[in-house]
């Protein structure tokens, strides 16, 4: 797993995952303590299901924040917990993947992450 800063769209994160294990895995994401994961942008669902196959890369972007912020909602971490969900969407499965945000501490407000995508542009170029 790696996440890197985007320098466009703003406020933006691309989080890559390859799977290494034998088995496929779905994720979502969650930012730092938060107690639920970042919600998905429904328009992003791809026309077929991307799982993260054995061997295979998928690829995600996040919001962090958006310009609407009015400071009072938000929060700074400089954590991203990945946590692997199960097949029939009941909850997460596993142990999670904690990875730090580059550039350090990063603030959150109402994040949002597209769907996993089977390629890079379609996840950088979403929107």
């Amino acid at each position: 797993m790696t996440v890197q800063t985007l320098q466009r769209p703003l406020n933006h994160v691309l989080i890559t995952a390859k799977n290494t294990s034998k088995k496929t895995c779905y994720a979502y994401l969650q930012f730092g303590e938060a107690q639920s994961p970042a919600q998905p942008w429904k328009s992003s669902k791809p026309q077929s299901v991307v799982t993260l196959k054995p061997g295979q890369s998928a690829y995600a972007t996040a919001m962090t924040s958006s310009a609407a912020d009015d400071g009072k909602d938000g929060y700074y971490t400089s954590k991203l917990g990945l946590y692997f969900n199960s097949a029939n969407d009941q909850g997460s499965v596993g142990r999670g993947v904690g990875l730090k945000l580059p550039g350090g501490t990063t603030y959150v407000n109402d994040p949002h992450v597209i769907y996993w995508q089977n390629n890079v542009n379609a996840a950088v170029n979403y929107g």
